[in-house]
């Protein structure tokens, strides 16, 4: 998955509001099933927040965390 977000990024570098709105559904739709690997998990949300910081488009604190708590396995 971040491969793919990584290219998008790479080839249209002039930040639409596009990109960001796709990068931003990712977020909220990405989950973390395997609970091996939520420190994985948790660094492919944080690299796409920086990439929306980076557009000027990045979730504030409370939306962030709304994505990484609805995104973690139950066990958490």
């Amino acid at each position: 998955m971040k491969e793919v977000w990584d290219t998008v990024c790479a080839k249209y570098e002039n930040k639409s509001l596009t990109i960001k709105v796709a990068l931003k559904h990712c977020m909220y739709e990405m989950k973390c099933e395997d609970k091996t690997q939520v420190q994985t998990h948790l660094e492919s949300l944080s690299r796409m927040q920086e990439q929306l910081d980076g557009m000027g488009g990045g979730l504030t604190d409370t939306d962030l965390i709304t994505v990484i708590l609805g995104s973690l396995p139950k066990l958490y």
